[in-house]
């Protein structure tokens, strides 16, 4: 908010939001009337930029002027803008402030998120406590000044086992025995506030607050000395004429063993494991639980393990925190808590008595401690009782998991989608695929011509093709047709996964020149393939070994003196041209017995042109001889 005192013009007015306007919005028509009767501008101008002469502008806005001249109060509605400017806010969706003095806006405009911060005490009795009559507790009060209502708020202390956070909500209270609320001006250093029951002593505030106080002409005076202890004792001491209180501290409650375990092992908790036996039950079984012994007070807690679909009713705990005595020829009977205070500490369980192999007698059964996790075994050992080593315990017989193997497939779709009906699901999902070998192989597949192996007198001249597809290992058999054979050709076998007569899957590394390969009962001979299969087969030899130069460069290099001496016998016969048949025949009389695959790598080798006529003494580049190789080389260009 703000005043418009001594602005007499919108060219006076600063340049903030819901200030100033322009003088066409203002008050359209005296505008345009103004333009026109004294500057004889048109009347579609809709812009002031052209005024250079102040007084010309000054008396224009002073005769259209939209604003009062002044307000009298922060709600006195004629210190708001006109009802025209109000209309045309509300079409633009802009908002104005209203115009006032600063001096007159209420509290929550003034004041807004301001607030005072005090450090007070109150003393709570202690009447369950012999040694403790009293108990003093620090808070801090926040009052909101908009409205001095207060909230008080108690620190977290940990392990205080307090209720501790916000004790009173925000709110405003009145003193006691009066129609008055309180206010900041009830906030000094001794003060006492009651609410709901409590005292609460003013000690301290924050800098702010002292400031704030001190402008409202309050004097908060000197604070208070903090109480820095939970356990010190208030007492109030009238002085004269009204003095403060003063305070003093009493003698702390005495140290004892009980509340040094509690300080000094409060959260540490030794964990066993154990077993007890149900064998006379109906359905005879032994069941494991979790022992836990809570050094801060000797107390035992047994918590049941549970399997899953063990049958067994999820029970929480089995034995609730508590201290167990031990076995003893007496019979103590049902005792109170009280008179449970009169029995030693050598009657109940402690940590040296639980050891690996003992047992614990809880309500009539024989718990037996056969491990216990690596903190308890490390506690232990540093306080001079190591534990022994785990005992193998057999809690139940592993269940033997019947495998069913899958019935043999009967021919009706792949085998693949017969087997999804044998996973034991009610609803099939279709067979997954190697989605990364369809991508690298797609479209790629290898070609053999086959033939019958032993065929009758009418298949004696059918032959086939063998399409082995990379992609997911399938084949298919399509018929060369031949005329006048009464076979018409085509599709032999549909695109499948085959196996052999053992049972495994045919793959492509199992198809090479020369083998024979059983298929749906029948039995075929692998008599040539494409150049595109021969390449593919000599570039993946770790697949086909047979296609392997290494492999074959290996097996000569085997009947190299052999060769050697063949080679010489043959003299100008060596550098001339031979058929593929007589290059066999030499090497089978050497002993160089090849299938094949291989003697079908071997003169692609050494028939690269594909002449059909090959050069012995090329064989030794083959084995690597580069010395025998050159001489007879020289010899035959």
């Amino acid at each position: 908010a703000m005043s418009l005192t001594g602005y007499r013009s919108i060219a006076e007015l600063p340049n903030l939001p819901g200030v100033r306007r322009s003088n066409l919005s203002s008050n359209p028509t005296l505008f345009k009337e103004y333009l026109r009767d004294n500057l004889g501008a048109s009347q579609h101008v809709k812009s002031d930029s052209f005024f250079d002469d102040k007084d010309a502008l000054d008396q224009l806005s002073a005769s259209i002027y939209a604003y009062p001249a002044d307000a009298k109060a922060f709600n006195d509605t004629s210190g708001r803008y006109s009802l025209r400017s109000s209309q045309s806010d509300r079409k633009s969706g802009n908002r104005s402030l209203p115009y006032s003095d600063i001096g007159k806006a209420p509290s929550f405009v003034t004041n807004n998120d301001q607030m005072c911060n005090f450090t007070a005490y109150f003393v709570e009795n202690v009447p369950e406590n012999l040694d403790e009559n009293e108990r003093v507790r620090i808070v801090d009060i926040t009052v909101y000044v908009v409205d001095e209502s207060m909230e008080v708020r108690e620190p977290y202390i940990a392990n205080s086992g307090l209720n501790q956070g916000k004790l009173v909500k925000k709110s405003r209270f009145l003193k006691p025995d009066s129609d008055e609320y309180y206010g900041l001006k009830d906030f000094k250093a001794g003060g006492v506030l009651k609410l709901f029951k409590r005292e609460y002593t003013i000690l301290d505030c924050n800098d702010f607050t002292r400031g704030y106080l001190a402008g409202m002409n309050v004097d908060f005076g000197e604070p208070y000395p903090t109480p820095t202890s939970t356990d010190m004792r208030i007492k109030k001491r009238e002085g004269a004429g009204g003095a403060p209180a003063e305070l003093f501290s009493c003698p702390s409650r005495p140290f004892t063993s009980l509340s040094k375990n509690f300080y000094e092992k409060g959260k540490l908790v030794l964990r066993y494991y154990g077993t007890w036996d149900g064998q006379e039950e109906p359905i005879p079984t032994k069941y494991r639980v979790r022992v836990h012994y809570y050094l801060a007070d000797d107390n035992i807690e047994i918590i049941s393990e549970y399997r899953r679909n063990d049958g067994r009713d999820r029970v929480p705990k089995l034995l609730r925190k508590m201290r167990v005595l031990k076995p003893s020829p007496v019979d103590y009977g049902i005792m109170t808590s009280a008179q449970s205070n009169f029995l030693d500490d050598s009657c109940y369980y402690s940590y040296s008595d639980i050891k690996i192999g003992s047992t614990i007698n809880v309500v009539g059964n024989d718990i037996l401690i056969y491990d216990a996790d690596e903190f308890t075994r490390n506690y232990l050992a540093d306080n001079g009782c190591p534990l022994d080593k785990r005992l193998d315990l057999v809690f139940e017989k592993p269940h033997q998991k019947i495998v069913a193997d899958p019935p043999p497939h009967n021919g009706f779709g792949s085998e693949e989608d017969s087997l999804q009906t044998c996973s034991g699901s009610l609803m099939p999902k279709p067979p997954k695929k190697d989605g990364l070998k369809q991508k690298l192989y797609a479209g790629q597949m290898l070609r053999f011509r086959i033939k019958f192996r032993s065929p009758k007198a009418v298949d004696a001249d059918r032959e086939f093709i063998l399409q082995v597809f990379l992609e997911d290992d399938t084949i298919q058999i399509r018929e060369i047709p031949n005329r006048n054979s009464g076979f018409s050709g085509g599709k032999f076998l549909s695109r499948s996964r085959q196996h052999h007569k053992d049972g495994k899957q045919i793959l492509p590394g199992d198809i090479t020149l020369g083998r024979t390969l059983y298929v749906q009962s029948h039995e075929f001979v692998i008599l040539d393939a494409d150049e595109f299969s021969l390449k593919y087969m000599e570039q993946n030899a770790d697949v086909w070994q047979d296609s392997s130069s290494e492999s074959l460069a290996k097996t000569l290099r085997c009947h190299e003196d052999s060769l050697r001496e063949v080679l010489t016998g043959m003299k100008d016969r060596a550098i001339q041209e031979m058929s593929y048949e007589e290059l066999h025949d030499t090497l089978s009389s050497v002993g160089v017995n090849l299938t094949t695959q291989e003697k079908l790598t071997l003169v692609r080798a050494l028939d690269p042109k594909r002449k059909g006529t090959v050069k012995f003494y090329r064989l030794f580049r083959i084995i690597n001889d580069e010395s025998m190789y050159s001489s007879w080389r020289s010899t035959g260009n």
